[in-house]
């Protein structure tokens, strides 16, 4: 909390019949004010905008079904203070019954945003900068309380029914209470590989166990948020690399191996390493290794833990983006998908048409066009930048196109960026099953592209 009254993105609370106001920070601890919290059935919410400060927005939440009329609130996003709230939900929400079932249920819904990077296309160079591994995988992050260990990614998707070993892992070391921010990472014979990790987001719990037994995951640590029930995001990256050093050592985990090629297959906890060498840095981007990591992650040695801001700095080998598939075109000659159309979200949510990929095999194209017919129908790009109609750009060819509702994630690789759009075709890189469409904006984008 940056002060006593104020309220930042993420927080969730309630306000009572007699206006004291309860809540839960983002950590899932419950740090201010006399109370209990709203029980879930009142955690039915429409998201409501609200002008306020730093354009903040809330849930408020109730249950109509029931006639009643107490209020619970998320902060969506920006900052606001303890009396705009106040003024936003119910004047005189009727005395109910305070149980003490509901405060675990309210933790559940404040997600840990983790803190982000800014594409650059080089490496930033002088005092004060700390350098690691962009690894290859699922970013998650790992709440260990006394009862339970909870993963879940960026997204705020849970992941740990499909990582059980690691869950047995770290629910079976020396018991202690962090949130701690890392990646999930499958290697195999020296070398991550991803398109092994995707085959773990399976709905059968018994092919889960089977690939779980055979190949099971490594974790990597690169931060802390919070330990013992001590708020560690205001911490510097160095001290808290110090916290986290001490609990992954207090954990039995292991400590930072010299290179990225100190991996080994799981079930393993591991602290990534990290240098402050520029020249060590690049010799791990460059990857003599063969390890396959995806480039650097570079931090400021005095940045706190900042969620959900691009604070970080991120050089990659490739030009990516994760983008969200909002419709198609049909092959002109054939039953098939002849390309799939991207968009990414704006600063207000709404969904932008940037461009397309289309090196699909006649195969398939035949299968992609099954996997999205359950989607077809959705709005997309219905209130932004759409792909449009013919055009003197289109030579007469038909640009008609199927409208899919925004669910489904890709990586691709592009070159660059014009007026807001891929200037050429992108090629598609791989399926991100584990990426939250909402999560798929413009500020992914290296600077001086769009």
């Amino acid at each position: 909390m940056p002060g006593d009254g104020w309220l930042r993105t993420g927080d969730i609370g309630h306000v009572d019949a007699d206006g004291y106001l309860y809540v839960v920070d983002r950590l899932k601890k419950l740090i201010k004010y006399r109370g209990f919290q709203v029980p879930p059935a009142e955690l039915e919410a429409l998201l409501v905008q609200r002008p306020a400060v730093a354009d903040a927005a809330v849930i408020p939440t109730h249950d109509a079904t029931a006639g009643e009329v107490p209020k619970a609130f998320v902060v969506k996003r920006g900052e606001v203070t303890e009396g705009e709230l106040r003024s936003w939900v119910s004047e005189d929400p009727p005395p109910r019954a305070r149980g003490t079932g509901a405060v675990e249920e309210m933790m559940a819904q404040a997600p840990v945003r983790p803190m982000l990077a800014k594409s650059e296309e080089e490496l930033p160079v002088g005092d004060g900068w700390r350098y690691e591994p962009k690894w290859d995988g699922f970013r998650a992050i790992v709440t260990r309380d006394a009862d339970d260990v909870r993963i879940d990614s960026r997204g705020d998707r849970p992941l740990g029914r499909y990582f059980p070993e690691l869950v047995e892992l770290l629910g079976s070391q020396t018991p202690e209470t962090y949130v701690m921010d890392g990646e999930i990472l499958m290697v195999v014979d020296g070398a991550m590989d991803f398109e092994t990790l995707q085959l773990r987001l399976h709905p059968a719990a018994s092919r889960v166990n089977k690939l779980a037994g055979e190949i099971p995951a490594t974790f990597v640590a690169f931060d802390i948020l919070e330990r013992g029930g001590r708020d560690l995001r205001r911490l510097t990256t160095d001290e808290r690399r110090a916290e986290l050093e001490s609990l992954i050592q207090d954990l039995g985990g292991e400590l930072a191996p010299d290179s990225p090629a100190g991996l080994h297959p799981g079930p393993a906890l591991i602290l990534t390493p990290q240098t402050d060498e520029p020249d060590i840095a690049h010799r791990w981007f460059e990857d003599v290794e063969g390890v396959g990591q995806d480039g650097i992650v570079a931090k400021r040695a005095d940045q706190h833990y900042v969620e959900g801001e691009r604070v970080m700095v991120k050089v990659k080998h490739h030009r990516t983006a994760d983008c969200v598939v909002g419709g198609y075109r049909l092959e002109r000659k054939g039953d098939g998908v002849g390309s799939l159309l991207l968009g990414l979200y704006d600063d207000e949510g709404t969904l932008q048409y940037v461009g397309h990929t289309s090196a699909f095999r006649a195969k398939e194209r035949r299968e992609l066009r099954e996997t999205l017919e359950p989607l077809v129908g959705g709005s997309s790009f219905g209130e932004g930048r759409s792909p449009g109609g013919p055009s003197r750009w289109s030579g007469g060819r038909d640009t008609e196109w199927v409208a899919l509702e925004p669910k489904l994630v890709c990586e691709v690789r592009y070159e660059r960026l014009q007026g807001g759009r891929f200037r050429h075709s992108a090629s598609i890189v791989r399926w991100r099953p584990d990426r939250n469409p909402k999560s798929c904006t413009f500020d992914q984008l290296e600077p001086g592209v769009s």
